[in-house]
């Protein structure tokens, strides 16, 4: 980085260095060839206005486009259809550590910050939910927990909708799982693990959805607590 900003430098002084000269030999428009250390290259230089080419403005044509303007001016296109193009994904966790131990509250300590890496790593974008439970002294709603954090994500333009537990971290070959926008029905991510895969009507775990999906089954229902019968009756939705 600072050689890099030294070479752009050396440029920026090599050219006011001979600037008046640029003016002498060519007082009607102030041009002067130069040559940049930091691309290897010659560029023009005017000493009137200080604006650059790439090309010689002598011979350039009025509607041409400098290679290295065009070429910024594509690769900021790209990025900016890239952006509005990628899907957001949610990760959305029910949550509740009531136990002496805080058991998962060191889950969650670990959790968001190996997620946040593992997603930074894709260039995904993303926002994690952690959907809390009170101490109401009822039992775990985990389906209310999830319509919650749905509606909080939709408002957050999200596109991909991961339910996840918060005792699950994934393996990297497991990522574009995490990046893909379910089509034409929702992704158990959770079935590589045997803890999920022996049990053909268990549906939980990791879980995504696209907005469609999840709106189409109405959700999770609201009315289970402390059992795991709210995935089962999605999958049956």
């Amino acid at each position: 980085m600072n050689s890099h900003y030294l070479g752009v430098t050396q440029v920026a002084l090599t050219a006011a260095a001979m600037a008046k000269r640029s003016i002498d030999e060519n007082p009607s428009d102030g041009w002067e060839k130069c040559f940049s250390k930091t691309y290897n290259k010659e560029y023009w230089f005017n000493s009137v206005d200080g604006t650059k080419s790439w090309t010689d403005p002598h011979k350039k044509s009025k509607g041409e486009v400098d290679s290295k303007e065009e070429t910024d001016s594509t690769k900021t296109n790209t990025d900016k259809r890239e952006a509005i193009s990628r899907p957001k994904v949610a990760i959305i966790v029910p949550y509740r550590d009531v136990s002496k131990e805080r058991t998962r509250e060191q889950q969650l300590s670990r959790f968001v910050p190996e997620m946040c890496k593992y997603l930074d790593a894709s260039g995904a974008d993303y926002e994690i939910f952690i959907i809390e439970q009170s101490s109401d002294k009822r039992k775990f709603n985990r389906g209310k927990l999830l319509n919650i954090g749905f509606d909080i994500a939709c408002r957050q333009n999200c596109s991909i909708f991961i339910f996840h537990d918060v005792d699950l971290l994934p393996s990297v070959e497991l990522r574009p799982y995490y990046l893909q926008l379910p089509t034409d029905k929702p992704i158990h991510i959770a079935r590589v693990w045997d803890r999920y895969n022996s049990n053909p009507s268990y549906f939980g775990g990791v879980v995504s959805f696209s907005k469609e999906m999840f709106e189409r089954v109405n959700g999770f229902p609201n009315t289970f607590w402390g059992t795991s019968y709210a995935c089962f009756s999605v999958m049956l939705n």
